[in-house]
């Protein structure tokens, strides 16, 4: 059993021995939600709001916001790349998040550090719905959360590396990354660290690159990893411009790599070079 697990497991009980504990049900939401216990997390999170007093349902009600955006946006947890929100469903969202930040009921009433934090991500994932993935927003809710959250300054880290590794900021996305990864390492968080591998690959940052001839035998042997990366997607049914957003490169050069793939497969048209991934077992979909 996982630290993460062990920790699922001592809450649950604690929400079973004292099932009015607010803090008890929103702290075992946090942790279903980092194990991608989706249906159980919103679950835990909704028992929070039906026992939490008004004046601390702002931050109850951000979290749920968001867990559900992320769970609509990303298709798996936070830490999935997949279609963006409906641009609807994002304003739906992002007004949610602002009513509870508001809190109306109470003048007066100031956010604490999470709960501008919660805000800032709130605001930040309404851009990237409206694909706007802005890394000044990402900055905001690093900046928000500061270093006394330290998960959720990781999680914000990540975000702003993909951000600016979409705007071609190699140098800066990389440091981000470094810094993600330094966190999600001490904090053993398993899918933040999943996440950020699967951006390094992508983005190629933060991860030594080998680009020689893959070590093999058969048809792809003569690849370079980045070349059986375009090809699997190829295969996948993807076209050059989502192959270079998924991979963080131009069409253009997609196309350069497609056609040194043809090349060395000695295929005649993508089709041709489809089959023989298949063959050899090598396709993905953009969003794995």
């Amino acid at each position: 059993m996982s630290q993460l697990q062990e920790r699922i497991a001592q809450f649950r009980k604690m929400a079973a021995d004292d099932p009015d504990n607010e803090l008890g049900h929103y702290r075992l939401g946090q942790l279903l939600l980092e194990d991608r216990q989706y249906a159980d997390a919103i679950a835990e999170f909704r028992r929070t709001l039906e026992l939490s007093p008004q004046f601390s349902k702002v931050y109850h009600l951000l979290a749920l916001a968001l867990l559900q955006a992320d769970r609509k946006n990303h298709g798996a947890l936070l830490f999935a790349r997949s279609v963006l929100l409906e641009k609807q469903q994002a304003d739906r969202l992002l007004e949610t998040a602002r009513d509870g930040a508001a809190n109306r009921r109470m003048p007066g009433f100031a956010l604490g550090v999470d709960g501008r934090g919660w805000l800032a991500r709130a605001q930040a994932e309404w851009s990237r719905a409206y694909g706007q993935n802005a890394p000044d927003a990402w900055r905001l809710v690093v900046d928000a959360f500061g270093e006394g959250f330290v998960y959720e300054t990781a999680r914000a880290r990540w975000r702003l590396a993909e951000a600016l590794a979409e705007a071609g900021d190699r140098e800066a996305a990389g440091c981000e990354w470094l810094l993600a990864r330094q966190a999600a390492d001490r904090l053993q968080a398993a899918p933040l660290q999943a996440a950020l591998a699967d951006l390094g690959r992508r983005a190629r940052i933060g991860t030594t690159e080998r680009e020689p001839g893959y070590g093999g035998r058969g048809p792809l042997a003569g690849l370079t990893d980045r070349e059986r990366e375009v090809l699997g997607l190829l295969a996948s049914g993807c076209s050059n411009k989502e192959i270079g957003t998924e991979l963080f490169i131009s069409p253009k050069t997609v196309s350069v790599h497609v056609s040194n793939i043809l090349g060395k497969l000695g295929a005649a048209s993508r089709t041709e070079a489809a089959a023989i991934a298949h063959r050899e077992g090598l396709s993905r979909s953009a969003s794995s």
